[in-house]
């Protein structure tokens, strides 16, 4: 069966490290040429993929369909429309290992994965035609101030193996949720990170790689309400984030008695300084998996579903329904294009009424009422 591998700092493009593109072995451990060629593609040449998390989806995507061609006996440039298809279907009538089946927007991610690797090959001449059909399909994008700039009337080219999916509202914590969720969180690191998303509306992926050089210190934002602090956000762009000047006082507290503490045990075992901002007791860097952790575990408290990405939507529709600036959410958020955010543009002021007035101050309140007792 193929296996999947990525590269480490130790492969070099022109002098230049180029650690995390993955790449295709066969059963022979021999390279799968065009596979790799298309990941080197990815990773090095386009200017749209770079996020070694991007990486990582276009390599286990294509990794798991190759593993289906094997069961299958095809060959990837014999295939036809109807391999692809059930390719889809496994997704659908299969588990993953974690026992949980896709859904149909992943599925579609997937498939689209593919559909780029095809024609990219059609397009590099290594087949002649790419093994599936597009369809035009009507679509609603709703009653968004930018309809008006809409040239393609509501019409979208699609793969036609693409399953049908509907638009869901998005969630958003009401101000007594997050007053749950923060009661429930354990330790005065875990608060700060959500207060984090909370207050500025960043990814997980932003909080949780921030650097401790990236905090000013209160020397610098003295006397001031909010500052920009830069961080780097999806596919490695810096953009500038407003973090409250009381927000920025809590982490600093953080760095100098919990994050210390933690820091000086990692010194004395590594001989050298962390430099990520959020530690473990070890003084390594939380990673992605255990703060989805943290917040599973704060599920099964709170009696609902807590995920990274809800603290976002909150700030999305609090931000909006005070401003109604869907250009200034736009760049607050990091969207690429401001037709990402239109999605917000529904918000009724009134559903968020009493949120917004004085989440700010709430949070903070509820801050320091659980962080009580806690040092790390």
């Amino acid at each position: 069966m193929a296996e999947l591998f990525f590269t480490t700092g130790d492969f070099k493009v022109n002098g230049m490290s180029k650690p995390g593109i993955p790449f295709l072995v066969d059963r022979d451990m021999e390279p799968v040429d065009v596979v790799d060629r298309w990941f080197y593609h990815v990773a090095l040449v386009s200017g749209k993929t770079r996020s070694k998390n991007t990486w990582e989806s276009y390599g286990r995507t294509l990794y798991y369909y190759f593993q289906w061609l094997e069961t299958l006996g095809k060959k990837w440039d014999e295939v036809e429309e109807l391999d692809v298809a059930s390719f889809r279907d496994s997704m659908l009538e299969y588990p993953n290992v974690n026992g949980k089946y896709c859904k149909p927007t992943t599925i579609n991610y997937r498939i689209s994965i593919i559909s780029d690797f095809y024609n990219w090959a059609k397009k590099k001449g290594f087949i002649e035609k790419v093994p599936y059909e597009t369809i035009n399909v009507r679509v609603n994008k709703g009653d968004t101030f930018l309809k008006h700039t809409d040239a393609s009337g509501g019409v979208m080219e699609v793969n036609e193996l693409a399953l049908p999916t509907f638009r869901k509202d998005y969630e958003y914590l009401t101000k007594d949720q997050v007053k749950e969720v923060l009661r429930n969180l354990s330790t005065r690191r875990n608060q700060l990170i959500v207060c984090t998303m909370l207050e500025t509306g960043m990814r997980r992926e932003e909080v949780i790689t921030l650097e401790v050089k990236q905090i000013p210190h209160p020397a610098f934002y003295s006397g001031r309400k909010s500052i920009i602090v830069k961080v780097v956000g999806k596919g490695n762009k810096e953009r500038d984030v407003v973090f409250s000047a009381t927000l920025l006082q809590e982490i600093h507290k953080y760095i100098l008695t919990g994050r210390r503490k933690c820091a000086k045990k990692y010194k004395e075992k590594h001989g050298n300084v962390p430099t990520k901002l959020w530690l473990t007791k070890c003084g390594t860097a939380i990673i992605l998996r255990s703060f989805n952790n943290i917040l599973t575990e704060v599920s099964e408290k709170v009696g609902f579903r807590v995920h990274p990405h809800l603290f976002r939507h909150t700030y999305a529709y609090r931000y909006y329904a005070k401003t109604r600036d869907l250009i200034g959410l736009s760049k607050r958020l990091g969207h690429e294009s401001i037709t990402t955010t239109t999605k917000y543009s529904h918000i009724d002021p009134e559903e968020v009424q009493g949120f917004d007035e004085d989440v700010i101050s709430d949070i903070e309140q509820t801050y320091h009422e659980a962080i009580e007792g806690y040092g790390d």
